[in-house]
């Protein structure tokens, strides 16, 4: 057996055998079952024409490992493959996926024939987008003739969705893995960068298929235009700048698809920086992209230019007038000026978007752009309140003094732009204000305040030293740095006059609520009256644990017995045992309320607690055992057995302890109740 004859015998038993098994025969077989062409023979011998490319799930299926080459794949497809619709399709996305460049070439150039409504439906689907009516699309379609041969594309991008709307009773429904217009795949070659898939879907739509006759009667469906929905832009101009101008052109050519793009071409490079790119397009008129609020402006250009956008004459007033808002933002937004010079010579109505642009130059600290914002027109009043904001709160003061002299209104929003100032800390900004008229007074002093709360001095001092009073909305500013422990502001405040018992003393009970002791002891000093509101400061204390207020409050006049013992009570709520040990010591009612400190304290579970009380006197039996019954009720277990050895009735109200803890299924505390009373009855009998 000669070489070549060899090679073909055990090519044609490999084949034939319809068994991958058989590789494993021989070294021979197995070299054999290695080599693409007979591998492909063996796929179409084993599974036919339809079968042999399968797809599930973007997986080839049953064999995946071989095909993961495309020249394989291309290669089974030449020697006759003809996969299903579904296959089709799924292998079209997959080769987008995967890059397959001369896969997604072989399929679109594969075309069917089909029957007339296969055909209607290809032609009619793809136009509704481009606004014709329902009834037009009908009409315009010739009337079948009998012996008319109708061709689509294999790989269809038909939208049936959209037809299936107007007529469900001729046609199936949709087939969910058709890419209507391409939509996905473009989209995922423009992520990828491929700049040839790219070409081939935007081209897609002149190929026709190559027929042996050229038939009158012979009607064909092309591909439909691309769809350039939610095309990721960024992306986009990365293949741009990488290919060059031919593709841009390409794409241009495509209006009015490039309307549905998520933003602007142009507007993209005017960020970017690309000054060559914006001058080709300025050139070509290509930053008339259209959007979809502005569709009628631009259809009424193209109407009038014979709809090429390219033809569009050099002076024509209303290019950029659609797009230049947002390249304005864009160039001034990344510090773009020579694109700015170049966009507004160019045309762009420096007016687009005004405020907005004035505002992101402030923000962005883009001095010399604002310059020449405003030198071109740009109107600073109308952007004051922003440009102002802004530029006071980064502590731009050079931006300030240039808006100013060019106008911007100080006292815009009532002064407002004074306090921010103040809250920034930016003193300089503060002196610039008020030397060029800013109220250093206005809404009550609210610079004051708001300096005060923050804990700027030098602010709060060069306010007072320019008018600003220290009485202002009830002496708020002294209240606001006693709140937020600022004891220097509350000095000077003092000394230029400040009313320390303003609301009740109300500076000298917010410092004890924030825990500032220092700030305590110099208002006391200062006059504060200690006992103010029922001695609501010793009373806080105790119910937040500040042991060092509470000595200090009674230290210095403070009433233990204030309000019905009620700072006893709110430590006892608190479960703070050092604090309540110290108020007993002082005296402190432990029998206030019916021992309502004793109750409260069963109520939160604090048993140490309630051990220090009884051992002070605290009646365990008030109010009818109360503590009994709460501990029993919630189970506590512990504090149940506490209290009984220490003399509470285990019948009190009724037996209700045991009958509560019996409804609450607690079982332990059920069995030890029980065994009390038990106890207690065999005493009870030995004794008689």
């Amino acid at each position: 057996m000669n070489k070549l004859t060899g090679y073909q015998t055990i090519s044609k038993i490999f084949i034939l055998s319809q068994n991958p098994e058989v590789r494993f025969v021989s070294r021979e077989f197995y070299e054999i079952s290695t080599l693409d062409p007979v591998r492909a023979d063996f796929l179409l011998h084993k599974f036919g024409k339809v079968n042999a490319i399968t797809i599930k799930n973007k997986n080839f299926i049953p064999y995946p490992n071989i095909f993961k080459k495309q020249e394989f794949v291309l290669n089974v497809l030449k020697k006759g493959a003809t996969p299903d619709t579904e296959s089709a399709h799924l292998l079209f996305q997959v080769s987008v996926e995967r890059e397959w460049e001369n896969i997604v070439e072989y399929l679109l150039n594969l075309f069917r024939e089909a029957t007339w409504k296969d055909f209607r439906l290809a032609i009619i689907s793809g136009r509704p987008r481009l606004g014709y009516s329902q009834q037009h699309i009908f009409v315009s379609i010739d009337t079948p003739i009998e012996q008319t041969k109708f061709y689509v594309p294999v790989v269809n991008n038909t939208n049936y969705d959209y037809f299936n709307k107007f007529d469900r009773k001729v046609f199936s429904n949709p087939i969910t893995y058709i890419d209507m217009g391409f939509k996905k795949s473009f989209g995922k070659a423009v992520s990828k960068g491929n700049a040839n898939i790219v070409k081939l879907l935007l081209n897609a739509h002149k190929i026709l298929p190559k027929l042996e006759l050229n038939d009158p009667h012979t009607k064909i469906a092309t591909h439909h235009k691309v769809i350039m929905d939610s095309l990721k832009l960024d992306k986009l101009c990365d293949m741009f700048e990488k290919c060059g101008f031919e593709l841009l052109e390409l794409f241009y050519k495509y209006e009015p698809e490039l309307s549905y793009i998520n933003g602007s071409i142009f507007s993209e490079f005017c960020k970017r920086g690309n000054m060559k790119f914006v001058k080709f397009m300025t050139e070509n008129k290509m930053g008339l992209e259209r959007n979809r609020h502005y569709s009628r402006v631009y259809d009424e250009i193209l109407e009038r230019d014979s709809g090429n956008i390219f033809n569009l004459p050099r002076h024509h007033e209303t290019f950029f007038s659609i797009d230049n808002g947002i390249a304005l933002k864009n160039a001034i937004e990344n510090g773009q000026i020579d694109i700015l010079k170049y966009i507004v010579e160019k045309g762009t109505d420096i007016n687009a978007a005004n405020q907005e642009c004035l505002i992101i130059a402030c923000e962005k600290g883009q001095i010399d752009i604002l310059k020449y914002l405003i030198e071109k027109g740009a109107d600073v009043h109308a952007a004051s309140k922003g440009c102002l904001n802004s530029v006071i709160e980064n502590g731009q003061i050079d931006i300030l003094k240039y808006l100013i002299e060019k106008g911007a209104d100080v006292h815009a929003v009532d002064d407002y732009y004074l306090g921010i100032a103040c809250a920034k800390d930016h003193l300089s900004l503060v002196e610039y204000l008020f030397k060029n008229g800013a109220n250093i007074r206005t809404d009550n002093d609210y610079a004051l305040r708001w300096a005060s709360s923050k804990g700027h001095i030098n602010f709060v001092k060069y306010l007072i030293e320019n008018g600003a009073d220290v009485h202002a909305y009830d002496n708020n500013s002294l209240k606001k740095a006693c709140e937020n422990g600022h004891l220097n502001i509350f000095k000077y405040l003092i000394e230029k006059g400040a009313d320390i018992h303003a609301e009740n003393d109300y500076s000298f009970r917010i410092a004890c609520a924030k825990d500032h002791l220092s700030l305590v002891e110099c208002l006391v000093k200062n006059g504060a009256n200690i006992r103010t509101d029922n001695d609501y400061a010793l009373r806080w204390a105790s119910s937040k644990g500040h042991i060092n207020f509470v000595k200090y409050l009674i230290e210095n006049g403070a009433d233990v017995h204030a309000y019905d013992n009620n700072a006893l009570k709110q430590c006892c709520w608190a479960g703070n045992l050092e604090v309540v040990k110290y108020l007993i010591e002082k005296g402190a009612d432990i029998h206030a309320e019916n021992d309502y400190s004793l109750r409260i304290s069963c109520l939160k579970g604090h048993l140490s607690l309630i051990e220090y009380l009884v051992k002070n006197g605290a009646n365990i039996r008030a109010d009818s055992d109360y503590a009994l019954r709460w501990a029993s009720s919630k189970g506590y277990i512990n504090f149940v057995k506490y209290l009984v050895e220490n003399g509470a009735d285990v019948h009190a109200n009724n037996d209700e302890a045991l009958r509560v803890a019996h409804e609450n299924g607690n079982l332990d505390l059920v069995n030890y109740l029980k065994s009390i009373v038990t106890y207690k009855a065999n005493n009870v009998k030995s004794k008689k």
